[in-house]
């Protein structure tokens, strides 16, 4: 029997979790043991089922289809790996992405407008992280960025500048779902807007995201662009929408599992799952019915909560605004994860947290 093996043990994890055991199936996490998923040291095995929620584990494998069972299998990992490349490759095609140039080779480094995102093309440089970006300004900060990675050991070439997209939280859009080029009716895909981020910009993860009808051709552009690439599998297409000309861009392509596919896990009958095991499901030959769906990372809400601070104020009125419109009938509000983990996660963070603030006090006391 194949075992169904996933490379996180966070929200994507335990959303996983959830929806395979639904279906009869156990996931297992060949990652930290302190996570909400089944911990297993024991390696892939042929025949083996790969379920992925980051680029880094989906290009390690992406050689091994003949091994393993995993979706996409066709994909090109340089446009995965490689955010630049992405940004070519898409224009090649007709899309239009965020406005990007490529970083000069040698000084002087003069950006092509200013504010401008200094964006690493990389997620993962062998097994280090690389940043998301900096953000610049001003020629300071220019200056600023470049020493600081610099002294980090990070290449200017394994950087590019983007133009920096500035306006609130909820200019962020995704077409999101699972695609099938050979099969356009197993396709399942639907669009949601972040209303708020674990941040204060745009590029800030969601922290409550809610489906929305199609704002602008977002569901057609998307449809066109995985068809270019002949892609199949689990995605989340990014854009953001330019406050000044009303324009929407695209930002980046996820071809996995993403943060919030437990919209389809709850709202739409494991849709996703079902089609990525191959599970006969019902098609939507006339596109995936909307549903009003609100998701809310559990964990980033109880931080909040236990930190009650008056800056958030905004935020406590964006919930109390889903938490009437659920009263009413009007929406249908998901927690990612559930309450219980996530206090349980809180609470172990936080144990952990104290645990060595404590360890701390009492080496430098003995000194």
């Amino acid at each position: 029997m194949p075992r169904y093996l996933t490379f996180s043990n966070h929200h994507n994890a335990l959303a996983l979790a959830v929806g395979l055991s639904r279906l009869g199936y156990r996931l297992e996490a060949l990652s930290d043991p302190r996570g909400w998923v089944a911990p297993t040291s024991r390696e892939p095995e042929p025949g083996d089922v790969l379920f992925f929620t980051d680029e880094r584990s989906l290009v390690a494998h992406a050689a091994a289809a003949d091994r393993y069972v995993f979706l996409p299998r066709n994909l090109d990992v340089r446009l995965v790996d490689d955010k630049l490349e992405w940004a070519r490759a898409v224009s090649e095609v007709g899309e239009a992405p965020v406005p990007f140039w490529a970083m000069p080779a040698s000084d002087p480094v003069t950006p092509p407008e200013l504010p401008v995102y200094l964006k690493g093309r990389h997620s993962w440089v062998g097994s280090r992280r690389m940043p998301r970006g900096y953000l610049c300004r001003t020629a300071e900060d220019v200056g600023a960025a470049l020493e600081q990675l610099g002294a980090a050991g990070w290449e200017r070439s394994q950087f590019f500048w983007q133009r920096l997209m500035t306006g609130p939280v909820s200019n962020c859009y995704s077409v999101c779902g699972f695609f099938d080029a050979k099969e356009p009716t197993r396709s399942a895909m639907i669009v949601a807007r972040k209303v708020l981020g674990d941040g204060p910009t745009v590029m800030s993860c969601g922290a409550l995201v809610e489906t929305v009808p199609d704002p602008a051709g977002l569901l057609p552009r998307s449809i066109q662009l995985l068809r270019a690439f002949d892609f199949t599998g689990p995605f989340e297409l990014e854009y953001l929408k330019d406050p000044e000309t009303g324009q929407y861009y695209l930002l980046e392509l996820n071809p996995r599992f993403w943060m919030q596919h437990s919209l389809f896990v709850d709202g739409y009958d494991n849709a996703v799952i079902s089609r990525y095991l191959n599970i006969e499901t019902p098609p939507f030959p006339d596109g995936v019915p909307f549903r009003s769906l609100v998701w809310i990372n559990t964990v980033d809400f109880l931080y909040r909560a236990l930190a009650l601070q008056r800056s958030d104020a905004d935020r406590w009125r964006a919930y109390l605004d889903v938490w009437r419109r659920q009263r009413a009938g009007q929406t249908r509000v998901i927690w990612s994860p559930g309450l219980l983990d996530a206090f349980t996660a809180v609470v172990s963070e936080r144990w952990r947290a104290l645990g060595v603030r404590f360890r701390r006090m009492f080496s430098s006391s003995s000194l």
